[in-house]
């Protein structure tokens, strides 16, 4: 059912779109009513030297976040659905941060699309899967030097 989604999607949207859209997109949960980020500033930073854009999809109409993802390579942010338009990339990356245990969701549709997945999550993890946390700046640091592992192709599981 992805796949068919996907394809349908991409229909809607020609080759000029993706190239005006960013290639970096970090997902901020910045204007969240939960699960932000303690340190908002010091992961943008971060994100910003590797070449990411900030950007609040809860701002945008539905065509506008598409649009944006459209083109995207890489995508980091907060479990949330503002992640859901990894959906709309063609070849992409995700990088999720989590306040606890990961959840599969993203990972799922990621292994579904094609597209690269890695988490992250504090090193001191929160009880509360709502609560706010402090992402540890160091891992990502190192994350952000690794190329991730793509899925097989053939090994997808298209829920």
């Amino acid at each position: 059912y992805v796949r068919w989604l996907r394809s349908r999607l991409n229909e809607l949207f020609s080759a000029e779109d993706a190239r005006e859209s960013p290639r970096r997109i970090y997902v901020s949960r910045s204007q969240a009513s939960h699960r932000q980020l303690e340190n908002e500033s010091d992961v943008q930073a971060v994100l910003s030297h590797s070449g990411y854009e900030v950007h609040h999809p809860e701002t945008r109409s539905p065509l506008e976040q598409a649009t944006l993802f459209r083109g995207a390579d890489q995508v980091a942010g907060v479990h949330g659905a503002g992640l859901a338009n990894i959906l709309y990339a063609s070849d992409a990356h995700l990088l999720e941060f989590f306040p606890n245990q990961p959840l599969c969701h993203y990972r799922w549709l990621c292994e579904s699309c094609g597209h690269a997945y890695q988490n992250i999550t504090p090193e001191n993890p929160q009880t509360d899967k709502h609560g706010n946390f402090a992402l540890p700046v160091k891992q990502l640091k190192s994350l952000l030097r690794r190329e991730p592992d793509r899925p097989s192709a053939g090994k997808t599981s298209d829920p």
